[in-house]
């Protein structure tokens, strides 16, 4: 083994430490135990392995500092430490000594500090992820071989330098989810290898240089959302044709779109959202096949909706809100059949809402061995325009839909096939200020709209809010009224009366049958129709024979005329119609019910006396033997009282859902919301780091959503479906390992702004 070269053990599930006799493999070169579940410190060893090379140890758990043994790695190419929970400071003696570095990783520990100045001595450095420096300002400009440059998140001020033009070897910037600001260099339009740049969230303002991206033909992806931006974007910001993602929402920019976007054929997401833009938007796009995502919201564009939009056929989510669009709404809209949001409210568009729309539905999927149907339209927002005409029936189809079509000028009936809608909850609907007339469709989501739902429509009725009764009598003229209040009030006064006479008859009557009950009452057996009589007359319930006492009532021992000696439970309850099933029930160690009666209100049970005391309600007779009291008749009576014992009727006798304890300490039913979220994932998988981390948060705070106490304050599996389809990650700043059940709960949207891109 002395001379083993190469260790590859990476994506096993290895717990445990690193053996400190690794240092005895003096010729290994390559040590790779990436995403496994080691727990321990480097070894100091480690270090007596001088011929390394490559050094993976990401993605695992381990601790503590690194051993200054490391820095006699002189020959090390490659050292990914990332997603671990290391700390301490990086010495500058490890970077003095480790001069042939390429690959230098160390993102997502618990290091301390800020990196040495002699960082800038890895002139060979390719890939640099997520060092710790508090200002652009230091960072070393002699890293002209970078390629790989991300310190997203990492609190950086300041602003870029210069300098960065001199790094012509770039491909990726990722300076995300930072305090960077000021404006972008003209020299960074200089780095003509550049694929994709990241810049959002940050305080950047300013206009981007004018010529950015015209040398740059490999640019892809470019996001300068959540900034300060302002101005117009370059004119060749899609010069070479490869723009995939391009995010500019949230800034101040203006004028209209490049028209370099025509041009784009492999455009797959573009937003544009909470800017100033203007201009036609008709033309701005050319056939994008692969694009799936236009957000063109609150900004100032005016023109029509292009035909052939119809013709972006991955299309998922239009958004075109809060413009001035104008003209119709195109049939050819209804090509997009993977269409899922469809927003066009507070424009200028006119003309019937087509009802071709109702294309945009059917999809197959599998779950729990059974086919389902599931329209994709998720949303239509057409609110705030001038369409006109009536709501197309067809779009009851589109049973999962959240419809918004108020301040418009629609005429007719709300169709009655939209009672197929079962879509969101009562929110999910909105036809106020129309012409709209007649009955509202049948069902709950209508039923239990709002009245807001339905308010600027005067010709609306129906079993709602705010809406006339369909069948309302017509109204009479006034002296009609006057005779018809004379005739009422007369009669409403008879019937009172005759009701509260009625009443008094019926309860005496009532009361009547009680104490007949006592004599047709209890057991067919003799022995208990003896007892009952001869209780009445020579028995008195005194506390001498009283043997227990409980919720019920008190239970008495007591004599027969035949010298039997019995049970007697009285209990202060009424209604005792199913007591009769309970007594004929028999079952071997079961204490017998004998008979029962009823009078005056008070029910007695005659109970087979058993005499050696009791566990519970579990009690012994003379041989010893168990015997269990009570069974069968707990369920029976009413679940708001206690019996003998502190447990509504027997264990391992009743269902789960019969069962009832009435005194509970505060303490049983306390419940710890300050897990780690990391104690619940499954430990046999290595902790999430990263943007898996960022998933897992996004996704157990959406679970946990699901699982409120309330039910109406859950959100519906359409949100719900909605946010995981989004492509959206939740931005952490704690460690993963810290972060708790209890804080997750309180959160009630994820950061947006955390979503790269």
């Amino acid at each position: 083994m002395s001379k083993l070269q190469m260790i590859e053990l990476y994506n096993n599930s290895l717990e445990g430490t690193i053996p400190s006799s690794i240092g005895q493999l003096r010729e290994l070169r390559t040590l790779d135990l990436r995403w496994n579940a080691l727990n321990s410190s480097i070894p100091f060893e480690l270090g007596f392995c001088t011929n390394l090379t490559i050094l993976a140890l990401a993605v695992n758990s381990l601790t503590g500092e690194l051993p200054l043994s490391l820095t006699n790695l002189t020959g090390i190419t490659e050292l990914g430490l990332s997603d671990n929970s290391l700390s301490g400071e990086v010495s500058p003696y490890f970077l003095s000594s480790w001069t042939e570095m390429i690959s230098f990783q160390i993102q997502n520990n618990h290091f301390t500090g800020e990196i040495h100045p002699q960082i800038g001595l890895l002139t060979k450095l390719n890939y640099l992820f997520c060092i710790t420096i508090s200002s652009l300002a230091q960072f070393p400009p002699s890293l002209t071989n970078l390629t790989t440059l991300q310190l997203y998140n990492n609190n950086l001020s300041g602003r870029i330098p210069p300098e960065i033009g001199n790094m012509t070897l770039l491909e990726t910037l990722d300076l995300s989810a930072n305090q960077i600001s000021g404006e972008l260099p003209d020299t960074i339009s200089g780095l003509i290898n550049l694929q994709s740049i990241s810049l959002f969230s940050n305080n950047f303002s300013g206009t981007i240089p004018s010529d950015f991206g015209k040398y740059s033909p490999s640019l892809a992806n470019v996001s300068f959302s959540n900034n300060s931006f302002s101005g117009e974007l370059p004119p060749d910001l899609c010069g070479g044709f490869a723009l995939q993602d391009i995010t500019v929402n949230d800034n101040n920019f203006t004028g209209p779109l490049p028209e370099c976007f025509k041009n784009c054929s492999q455009l797959s997401r573009a937003r544009f959202e909470r800017n100033r833009f203007n201009g036609v938007i008709t033309n701005a796009f050319g056939v994008s096949p692969n694009l799936y995502f236009i957000g063109l919201s609150d900004n100032q564009f005016i023109g029509q909706i292009s035909p052939d939009w119809g013709e972006f056929t991955s299309l998922s989510n239009l958004q075109i809100a809060r413009n001035r669009i104008s003209g119709k709404i195109p049939v050819e809209l209804a090509k997009l059949t993977e269409l899922r949001i469809l927003s066009l409210s507070s424009n200028n568009l006119s003309g019937e809402v087509p009802s071709e729309l109702r294309n945009l539905k059917q999809i197959e999927w599998e779950h729990t061995q059974r086919a389902f149907n599931c329209e994709k339209l998720l949303s239509l927002d057409l609110s705030s325009n001038n369409l006109s005409g009536e709501i197309p029936p067809e779009l009851g189809n589109l049973i999962a839909l959240h419809l918004n079509v108020s301040h418009n000028q629609l005429s007719g009936e709300i169709p009655a096939s939209f009672s197929n809608m079962v879509s969101l909850r009562n929110s999910s609907i909105d036809f106020s200020y129309n012409k709209l007339a007649g009955q509202i469709p049948t069902g709950k989501v209508f039923e239990e709209a709002p009245a807001s739902a339905y308010v600027g429509n005067s010709g609306l009725c129906g079993n709602a809010e705010g809406l006339n009764s369909c069948y309302a009598v017509p109204k009479k003229k006034k002296d009609s009224k006057t005779v018809l209040l004379v005739v009422l009030i007369p009669v409403s006064g008879l019937l009172f009366l005759a009701t509260i006479v009625a009443g008094l008859i019926i309860c005496y009557r009532k009361t009547k049958l009680l104490d007949d009950e006592s004599k047709r009452a209890g057991h067919s057996d003799e022995k208990a129709e003896s007892m009952i009589w001869e209780r009445e007359r020579k028995f008195t319930f005194q506390d001498i024979y009283c043997i227990g006492k409980g919720g019920f009532g008190s239970v008495y021992r007591a004599a027969l005329s035949t010298g039997q000696i019995v049970a007697v439970k009285r209990l202060k309850m009424s209604d005792s119609s199913d007591i009769p099933a309970a007594s004929r029930q028999t079952f071997e160690n079961e204490i017998r019910l004998y008979g029962f009666c009823s009078i005056r209100g008070c029910m007695y049970l005659v109970y087979e006396y058993v005499e050696r005391g009791s566990l519970g309600n579990v009690l012994y007779g003379s041989e010893f033997v168990p015997r269990v009291s009570d069974f069968g008749i707990a369920r029976l009576l009413n679940p708001d009282t206690t019996n003998w014992t502190t447990v509504a009727g027997s264990y391992g006798y009743m269902a789960p859902g019969k069962q009832t304890i009435y005194h509970l300490h505060f303490c049983s039913a306390h419940f710890s919301t300050e897990f780690l979220l990391k104690d619940v994932l499954d430990q046999g998988l290595p902790t999430p780091t990263g943007k898996i981390a960022e998933a897992v948060v996004f996704v157990v705070t959406r679970a946990l959503q699901c699982v409120r106490d309330n039910p109406d304050s859950r959100p519906s599996m359409r949100f719900v479906e909605q946010e995981l389809s989004g492509r959206t990650q939740a931005c952490i700043s704690d460690p993963f390992e810290t972060i708790a059940i209890s804080k997750l709960t309180s959160l009630e949207e994820i950061n947006r702004s955390g979503i790269k891109g």
